[in-house]
């Protein structure tokens, strides 16, 4: 029997820390996953807490995007609240 991989959700701060960013560079949800080649309303989730384990290629095209340092994103992202 295969064992499932258990994901670890993002800390609340990860969504926030995004939308905070996304928007202060005057970005849109649409331009941001326009980018990322992701869609507005899984960036939305994101932001929204709603999505809770984006996969590492989101998160590395999020970090791209944003100008955010991708180990600052991470430690972000996992970091214990």
């Amino acid at each position: 029997m295969k064992q499932r991989k258990q994901s670890k959700a993002v800390s609340l701060e990860f969504g926030n820390l995004i939308k905070h960013r996304r928007e202060e560079l005057g970005y849109t949800i649409k331009q941001v996953a326009s980018e990322i080649h992701s869609s507005e309303s899984y960036i939305s989730r994101i932001e929204g807490h709603k999505r809770n384990n984006p996969s590492i290629c989101i998160v590395h095209g999020i970090a791209e995007v944003l100008e955010i340092d991708l180990r600052y994103l991470l430690e972000v992202a996992f970091s214990k609240e």
